[in-house]
């Protein structure tokens, strides 16, 4: 076969993902059932009135008789039976996931009902070995991590996009701790190593960086569109109240335009590694804001974060199993701006004396 035919049939058998989100979404408008989501603005104290955005003639007050799943129909047999009959008709896809991936990462894999495949951390040759076994037809989706808080180190994001694009497989990144944090907007690692434009499916936070709550996706309107449809975790919940929402916009809009908070908190987080090497405190390499300082025991761990807080007033909590593997276990803090060089002093005392009392070892400082 000649390089031009076979890059045809290669063209021909690459999984067209635009192709299968639209088909899934014509579906619903062919059965009637297309979810339209109604622009409402509640009014305070004046339930069930409230004002519909819909049109172009403005505000128009309307009564709310949807509000919430007060009869548990979330759960009944008929709607679940029709939510199950939906999801089984979205093609299969195969998951590809980093093996420190968080908890909440491997939850959603699992209820997804899709195949799976555990990759070695950051190990870009592992990658691709499974993605390469794999049919060519088959649709793919590679999960992972921007910045993974226990260790503190990042992804090779632009490599990870480079495989997938190879391998015709979506990318969905959790930026969870890197949002607000990282990028000249605060648009997370993927922003700042001008990745984000590569990235299929961008997860993030409300909380952490932002400090409200909440969670959020960003993709292509198609993604959205098929996610808002189908996800039962999306149609079966409650949305943000409107205080926590003023409160995210808020932050989101001042930390696109202050860089003041960022670049404060990069300052302390290296002034805290350099506090504690000086010191010969086991802190491990960590290229982001958090700082793990290892200690490898659970109930050393767990003791040194009793005489922090009882003794010098300083609250750190210890990371065991299953958060980290056995062995691993440590200390994690996260310096901020509102830290003092005073307060990163004070600490690297408390955990010197503390290492000398618990006779455990310091390195030979740099």
């Amino acid at each position: 076969m000649t390089a031009a035919r076979k890059a045809a049939w290669i063209a021909v058998l690459r999984v067209n993902y635009g192709h299968i989100f639209d088909q899934a979404i014509d579906r619903l408008h062919s059965e009637g059932r297309y979810r339209v989501f109604i622009d409402i603005m509640r009014n305070k104290g004046a339930f069930p009135n409230a004002r519909c955005f819909h049109g172009h003639n403005g505000p128009k007050p309307i009564t709310v008789w949807c509000s919430n799943d007060y009869l548990a129909m979330g759960q009944h047999p008929k709607v679940i039976e029709a939510m199950e009959e939906a999801l089984h008709d979205v093609p299969g896809c195969v998951i590809f996931s980093d093996e420190l991936n968080h908890a909440s990462m491997i939850a959603g894999i699992r209820n997804s009902g899709c195949e799976k495949r555990v990759f070695r951390h950051n190990d870009l040759d592992h990658l691709e070995q499974l993605l390469a076994a794999e049919d060519a037809d088959v649709p793919k989706l590679i999960a992972f991590e921007s910045v993974y808080s226990m260790d503190g180190d990042v992804a090779p994001i632009h490599e990870i996009c480079d495989l997938a694009e190879k391998y015709n497989a979506l990318t969905y990144i959790d930026e969870v701790h890197a949002v607000g944090m990282y990028g000249p907007r605060g648009g997370g690692i993927s922003e700042r190593d001008e990745a984000a434009h590569r990235i299929d499916i961008i997860e993030g936070t409300l909380g952490k960086a932002f400090g409200v709550m909440g969670g959020y996706i960003a993709a292509d309107t198609r993604v959205i569109d098929c996610i808002r449809s189908y996800a039962p975790g999306f149609i079966f919940t409650t949305s943000l109240s409107p205080v926590l929402v003023a409160g995210v916009l808020a932050a989101v809009r001042h930390l696109k335009s202050s860089s003041e908070e960022r670049d404060a908190q990069q300052a302390n987080a290296a002034m805290l590694k350099a506090i504690l090497r000086e010191r010969g405190l086991p802190v491990m390499d960590s290229t982001t804001h958090i700082v793990p300082l290892m200690v490898g025991d659970p109930v050393r761990a767990k003791k040194i974060s009793d005489i922090l807080l009882a003794e010098y007033g300083v609250y750190v909590q210890p990371i065991n199993f299953p958060t980290v593997p056995r062995g691993t276990e440590r200390l994690r803090f996260t310096p901020g701006p509102a830290h003092t060089v005073e307060m990163m002093h004070e600490l690297g005392d408390a955990l010197v004396e503390i290492w000398d009392r618990m006779e455990l070892e310091l390195r030979q400082a740099a």
